[in-house]
């Protein structure tokens, strides 16, 4: 039996809620739909056998549900079963790691639903093709996306990894419900503010979706605040600046067809060496020159911000291992 005895009363709770996001998901949305929230289910079992934590079954699902909320109006209401599963977990009690496990879980099923969603990779491509395109639209986007990552990178260091993890699962959550929102109510003042800073021709929010399931990797992938405050500043920070300076002053392309700049990749790695190297020291300071690389050769469908990130969260998990 692979359920602990003290769980085994919670798992019809959470097969429940398990089922009633995955129906609220389908039933919303196109049929296309039914695949990301397979692949949540698939990965919410598999977690479920190898930690013996019913929960990450729950926050698996959950993951692939939120994909799902992007493209379908409205969808936000997972988003509300979603929130009553963590304040359960809060109420009854969970320790750190296994919040870290419910992060984990909660990033591979999100990941493994956009990887397989024709409507979200389309979108992908078409927001890399145009990065740059909209120097306004980018630097407002930017600046906006690097004063939360200072807030982040504050509050994670008052509060402490434990309660950072709560926050950039939940916080992830909420900001896919909000721009599904802003999506079936885009007439709506707040929505106008969100789409001033969107891309032409994707989806709302897609590339802070990127940025938030990095986030929630690097919290669960963590082992210290030290390195989730390094990640902060790669995901938040370093990559935002990076545009920031690419598209205000960068002249040389980084090679023959590439739209990103040797200026961009300088700040990047300016960033990500120093937070590193503070940080973590030497070891530190390289992963900020490798996340540095990494986001300067990202190309093509996949979202530098995702490729940074895993990257990043990857890299001071294994770093205690080495």
């Amino acid at each position: 039996m692979f359920l602990p005895s003290d769980l085994g009363e919670y798992f019809f709770i959470s097969l429940a809620v398990t089922v009633f996001l995955g129906l609220l998901s389908v039933a919303f949305v196109r049929r296309d739909s039914t695949l990301p929230v397979a692949i949540g289910s698939i990965v919410g079992i598999l977690f479920l056998l190898l930690s013996g934590n019913v929960w990450t079954l729950a926050f698996s699902m959950l993951g692939a549900s939120s994909i799902v909320l992007l493209y379908c109006k409205p969808g936000f209401l997972t988003t509300i079963a979603g929130f009553a599963v963590g304040a359960f977990i809060l109420i009854t009690g969970s320790d750190s790691y296994q919040w870290a496990l419910f992060c984990v879980a909660f990033t591979v099923s999100a990941l493994g639903s956009l990887l397989v969603t024709n409507a979200i990779i389309l979108s992908g491509g078409i927001n890399n093709a145009m990065k740059g395109v909209d120097p306004r639209k980018e630097s407002i986007r930017d600046v906006f996306q690097v004063s939360i990552g200072i807030g982040i990178l504050i509050g994670s260091a008052l509060v402490g990894l434990f309660y950072s993890r709560i926050a950039m699962l939940l916080g992830a959550v909420l900001l896919v419900a909000v721009g599904n929102v802003a999506s079936t109510y885009p007439r709506a003042y707040p929505s106008k503010i969100l789409w001033s800073m969107e891309r032409e021709s994707v989806i709302l929010g897609l590339g802070a979706v990127w940025v938030a399931i990095s986030a929630v990797l690097s919290a669960g992938l963590s082992h210290t605040i030290q390195a989730f405050l390094l990640c902060a500043v790669v995901i938040f920070v370093s990559d935002s600046m990076a545009t920031i300076i690419g598209v205000r002053y960068g002249k040389t392309k980084l090679y023959r067809g590439s739209r990103k700049s040797l200026q961009g990749l300088v700040a990047h790695a300016l960033i990500s060496v120093i937070a590193g190297y503070l940080l973590l020291g030497i070891a530190g300071g390289i992963i900020g020159v490798v996340s540095s690389l990494v986001e300067g050769f990202s190309q093509g469908k996949l979202d530098d911000n995702l490729t940074t990130g895993v990257f990043v969260s990857v890299a001071v998990w294994l770093l205690p291992f080495l």
